[in-house]
């Protein structure tokens, strides 16, 4: 039998040690297209409308910094955003997969959806939200919050690779950790009819 399969097998060159070896292996990270962190992010602004559509982000991390008296949209969806900083904007965000982070805010309006929604030593933000688990703000006060109620062409699609379910909607069961003795940091805003 060995006979027969090195017949049938038999080849007349003879390979070197080079060609026999396995060629070296090529890695997902040896792939990746080169990304510049100053596309994921809106920074110092002042007075700016600024805007990402859709497939420009593309499901990458996204921050936002330092801005004030601007209007900031992303239709698209991110991992995870931060937004550090800011005084009367409004900003709009596309699904997160993860968590929107906001910190030392003053005077925003922000609507997004969200997988994790947090507040630390905000002051007067106005969020209309779509969130799957219980937002939480801390160190915040003026608060007041909506349910998101916005559509666009490539919202549901984004909704899905952010994964997040439509069914579950926690945007009013607000966690305070650091509630005050009379009173609440935070309230709901009324229906919008």
């Amino acid at each position: 039998m060995g006979n027969l399969i090195a017949y049938c097998f038999k080849t007349d060159t003879i390979l070197s040690k080079e060609e026999v070896q396995d060629p070296k292996p090529v890695f997902s990270w040896d792939k990746r297209e080169e990304i510049d962190p100053a596309d994921y992010c809106f920074d110092d602004l002042v007075g700016e409308t600024k805007g990402k559509f859709p497939g420009e982000i593309n499901g990458q991390q996204f921050s936002i910094e330092n801005c004030k008296d601007c209007v900031l949209f992303v239709f698209d969806h991110v991992a995870s955003l931060t937004i550090d900083e800011c005084t009367n904007c409004v900003i709009f965000i596309g699904p997160s997969k993860g968590s929107v982070f906001i910190r030392e805010c003053t005077d925003v309006k922000l609507a997004v959806c969200c997988q994790q929604f947090r507040t630390r030593d905000c002051k007067r933000v106005d969020t209309f939200l779509h969130c799957n688990t219980q937002p939480i703000i801390e160190s915040s006060t003026g608060m007041k919050f909506a349910c998101l109620q916005i559509n666009y062409l490539q919202l549901a699609s984004q909704i899905r690779a952010a994964g997040i379910s439509l069914y579950n909607n926690e945007w009013n069961n607000i966690y305070d950790f650091t509630p005050v003795d009379h009173g609440l940091n935070f309230s709901l805003l009324p229906p919008v009819r």
